[in-house]
């Protein structure tokens, strides 16, 4: 994986930091590419990222912010195309592809009307799930590393350091998911010392989408108030 999504899920409130790197090689040898947005406005839905292969993450941004997607099908649908062109494209690097992840957020619901809409986060990786997606347990954040963090000392200093049991509170939630992704920013040179954050949020009469993004000092300084909502950039709503 040559970036990192953390990801985030409550009753109310769905979240996604994903960083602005994409690394070419598997070690960087032909170099990387910062200020690339890997949060796209999934149309119709909520937001995506993705993590893998650097070929992968620009084939899948493009396709991504082209989607108008009415199901997790369409979502499904075009992580198997990409993945399945990126594969004929670069047949010797099949294997990291297949390891390559979707990331997506969206309202799910069993009544038109919207009257019972919840929040999903759910990914996708070919190699371990072929297309069908695994889901984000409510109150839980998870991190996608970047390649460079599979030394067990690293991500061990990540499990003792912070917090990972169920948390309903949003606030302390994006907090430390700000505060993770500074550590590993900082010791992994295929991610990006900047970030986007993307939210969804169920909230009176409707459900909305806002959306931020940085250098992670200066995040963890705009949201170090009691409310972050208050941060975040209105981007869109749709009335329940």
């Amino acid at each position: 994986m040559m970036t990192v999504v953390l990801c985030y899920l409550n009753n109310i409130c769905s979240i996604i930091v994903a960083d602005n790197r994409i690394s070419y090689g598997k070690n960087q040898e032909w170099g990387y590419k910062d200020n690339n947005n890997k949060l796209i406005d999934l149309r119709n839905m909520g937001w995506a990222s993705g993590t893998g292969f650097a070929d992968y993450l620009d084939e899948i941004q493009s396709s991504l912010s082209k989607l108008k997607a009415k199901s997790t099908d369409d979502t499904k649908l075009l992580y198997r195309n990409v993945i399945e062109k990126c594969k004929k494209q670069q047949p010797l690097y099949s294997d990291d592809i297949d390891e390559s992840v979707l990331i997506a957020s969206w309202v799910g619901t069993s009544n038109p009307d919207f009257s019972d809409a919840y929040l999903r986060i759910g990914f996708l990786c070919n190699k371990y799930y072929r297309d069908e997606f695994q889901f984000l347990q409510k109150g839980y954040t998870i991190i996608f590393y970047p390649g460079d963090y599979d030394d067990t000392a690293k991500r061990k200093y990540i499990d003792d350091n912070f917090n990972f049991e169920p948390q309903q509170d949003m606030n302390f939630a994006l907090k430390n998911m700000l505060s993770i992704f500074k550590v590993i920013s900082s010791n992994s040179s295929q991610v990006s010392e900047t970030c986007d954050i993307g939210m969804q949020i169920i909230k009176g009469n409707g459900i909305y989408k806002l959306r931020h993004g940085g250098h992670i000092n200066q995040l963890i300084k705009e949201f170090d108030v009691d409310n972050v909502e208050s941060k975040m950039r209105f981007v869109s709503m749709f009335e329940v």
